[in-house]
């Protein structure tokens, strides 16, 4: 989903979110200040170009399918 100041976030599993974020590849979505959620990442600016990715990997997650080869193409986003 994109928010209403146009952060794109998705959700993924809680392990992939502190993946992403100790990565620093993000942070997790607060939907009010000081209220994380564990399974809502928020893309930074670096992730921009794998928006897509990540959705079809929160589609994926949503749905309870787990690709993967999805899995392999998305180990590149998480890597520094």
């Amino acid at each position: 989903m994109l928010t209403s100041n146009e952060q794109f976030v998705v959700k993924l599993p809680a392990e992939r979110v502190g993946a992403l974020v100790m990565a620093g590849k993000g942070a997790h979505f607060e939907p009010s200040h000081g209220r994380p959620m564990s399974q809502w990442f928020v893309a930074g600016a670096a992730l921009e170009e794998s928006w897509l990715l990540l959705a079809e990997e929160s589609l994926s997650f949503v749905a309870g399918q787990a690709n993967p080869l999805m899995n392999e193409r998305l180990h590149e986003v998480t890597t520094v």
